[in-house]
């Protein structure tokens, strides 16, 4: 129907309105009954029917762009890659899972030997208080009245009163040789 033409000779009223029939039995009779509820159109462009699909109504169904992502949604993508990048892949996957359990070892190995540690270190401690407990001493800056009476009754006291006798004469002669005392 592309470029059909209506008969250009019949005679178009002037007017925008439609016609309104007469109530005469002689105007329903020459069937301008057609032309009541319909509006006529300016110029020539009612005479010419062309068909654009852009002015037709929305498109039933996805566009073909739609259908292409619908689609790729669904399939698997193990089944787009070739068989060497899935073997890459997978071997790719196996030394991951090997360096994460390897990183695991090692992490279970050093909480074993900070606990051993922390045991061992404990321990120390206990057996370091039970052995000054058993020497008798209860503070490690506590006097020891015991080795002092001792140390002086063997003699070692003489020696010592008499090197601070001898450091007292040595700073006497040291103030006399000054010129200013």
């Amino acid at each position: 129907q592309l470029g059909k033409t209506l008969d250009v000779g019949e005679p178009e009223p002037s007017s925008k309105a439609p016609a309104k029939p007469s109530s005469s039995s002689e105007a329903d009779d020459t069937g301008d009954e057609g032309d009541e509820g319909t509006v006529r159109a300016k110029g020539v462009s009612h005479l010419i029917e062309v068909h654009n699909p852009n002015l037709e109504g929305p498109h039933e169904g996805p566009s073909r762009k739609e259908a292409e992502a619908a689609a790729r949604a669904v399939t698997d993508p193990l089944k787009l890659k070739s068989e060497i990048e899935l073997a890459s892949d997978l071997a790719r996957l196996a030394l991951v899972r090997k360096e994460r359990e390897q990183a695991a070892l090692k992490r279970e190995q050093e909480k074993q030997a900070r606990e051993a540690a922390r045991e061992a270190a404990a321990k120390r401690a206990q057996e370091k208080l039970q052995a000054s407990r058993q020497k008798g001493t209860s503070k490690p800056g506590a006097r020891r009245s015991e080795t002092k009476q001792h140390g002086s009754k063997s003699g070692s006291g003489d020696k010592s009163h008499g090197a601070t006798a001898s450091a007292d004469q040595s700073s006497a002669k040291d103030k006399g040789s000054h010129p200013d005392a």
